[in-house]
């Protein structure tokens, strides 16, 4: 018995040990990779969520962003609005969107996780690593949705990408490719009734009859909404009574009334 409860004893010792060093493992562990994996974290929170670090390798955005400028690109605005006219915006290369771009694709689109990682620090610079949908541009937003621009000899209304072909003082031909990227038109559908004989202001006057009106009015993001009110009107009843009296009846009339 007393053999037994020593081996028992000595078990628990055994295990209390290899617990210790299980726990001092997980702290040693945490205390190493802890701080990168909370940086990472943080890292990747902000760059997604709030703000990102960005820096222009060309000049298209001369004389406004020199070559090699770092920028930081806030996030939080456009969660509330879209873009307006005359803004400096940064948005997804065609590459990711544009059907005559995706048909030349030998290979499926890299997911936002993909491009994440290529995109982090240093790696960005390994040439031939980043895939060109998971670059991004920066521009001025010269139009929005409902609006035309002037590029590739026409005035285009639909997103696309349009090159123009300029000569310089050299007498050299200089390619010009403009992205052209549509915002969103707004409608707003609402119902209005009123009673026969009253008006409401809508459609630009005063209406008095049943039916559907427009209304253009200017977003926060500088594009036309439209507004589609229905009018409906309730026709007003009239209510006719009749009275009618017992034959031989007669009223009295009360002596409060004839003094």
């Amino acid at each position: 018995m007393a053999k037994l409860t020593e081996n028992k004893k000595s078990e628990l010792e055994q295990i209390s040990l290899d617990r210790k060093d299980y726990i001092h493992t997980l702290y040693a562990f945490w205390d190493f990779f802890g701080p990168i994996i909370l940086t990472f974290s943080l890292y990747g929170g902000i760059k997604y969520f709030i703000a990102e670090a960005r820096y222009i390798p060309s000049g298209s955005m001369l004389p406004t962003l020199q070559i090699n400028d770092r920028i930081v690109i806030e996030k939080l605005t456009y969660q509330k609005r879209s873009p307006r006219r005359r803004e400096v915006v940064v948005f997804n290369s065609p590459y990711s969107f544009d059907n005559d771009l995706l048909s030349r694709r030998t290979s499926p689109l890299p997911s936002s996780i993909e491009c994440g990682v290529v995109n982090f620090p240093l790696l960005g610079f390994l040439s031939g690593v980043v895939d060109p949908a998971c670059h991004a541009y920066i521009k001025r937003v010269v139009a929005v949705a409902g609006d035309s621009v002037f590029v590739a000899g026409a005035y285009q209304t639909a997103a696309g990408i349009y090159s123009d072909t300029v000569q310089l003082s050299s007498s050299c031909d200089s390619i010009t490719i403009t992205t052209v990227n549509l915002i969103s038109v707004y409608t707003y559908n609402a119902s209005i009734d009123i009673c026969d004989g009253d008006s409401v202001f809508v459609g630009g006057g005063y209406q008095k009859t049943s039916g559907i009106y427009n209304d253009t009015v200017q977003s926060a993001s500088s594009c036309d909404s439209l507004i589609i009110t229905t009018v409906n009107v309730s026709p007003a009843y009239n209510s006719n009574s009749m009275h009618r009296a017992r034959l031989g009846a007669h009223t009295r009339p009360d002596p409060a009334q004839s003094l």
